[in-house]
């Protein structure tokens, strides 16, 4: 999947964010936005997910205006793990199984590959044995890996990370 930034410009009253932004990122890549606290990075995540639509320019992905696609879609082709995460009472397991919601039938049944895939982002970040433990109640980084693990079990082409590290001790900085 291709995704394209073309001219973004994004402002929060008078103040100007973004300025025609430009780039690309091809499938299979690991691309790395940086720059200063209030630069933008976290504006531009939140122009390609919908969270913020008045902007100028066009965010494309695989040929298509992420405008244009419903938020199912979208969730199909992009997961985002913010930098500012809810504490929700619920089970990692239950966190992560949302993951899988742009997938499942209106029945809201998880079927057996939801299930496996659920099972699999939890072991992936190391959560297996506190998947019945309230996401409420873990740690700040253990929260990090339980939101995470919702990406990878959201099974998209592209994945958007803000700030991924913080709240994580060194040694999961550098691998589960």
């Amino acid at each position: 999947m291709k995704m394209e930034f073309q001219n973004i410009s994004a402002s929060y009253g008078r103040r100007k964010v973004l300025e025609e932004v430009t780039f690309q990122v091809e499938s299979g890549s690991i691309t790395a936005l940086v720059g200063r606290n209030g630069a933008g990075k976290s504006t531009a995540i939140d122009c390609l997910m919908g969270m913020k639509n008045d902007y100028t320019g066009r965010i494309v992905l695989s040929g298509v205006d992420v405008r244009e696609m419903d938020r199912s879609r979208r969730a199909c082709s992009v997961a985002s793990l913010p930098q500012n995460l809810p504490r929700p009472h619920v089970t990692v397991r239950e966190l992560v199984s949302f993951g899988r919601a742009p997938y499942m039938p209106l029945s809201g049944r998880m079927s057996e590959d939801d299930r496996n895939k659920v099972r699999w982002a939890v072991e992936a970040v190391g959560l297996a044995d506190r998947h019945e433990d309230f996401v409420d109640n873990l740690s700040g980084g253990q929260r990090k890996k339980a939101f995470f693990a919702m990406v990878l079990a959201q099974d998209t082409p592209l994945v958007v990370l803000d700030e991924p590290t913080a709240h994580l001790d060194a040694v999961s900085r550098f691998g589960f």
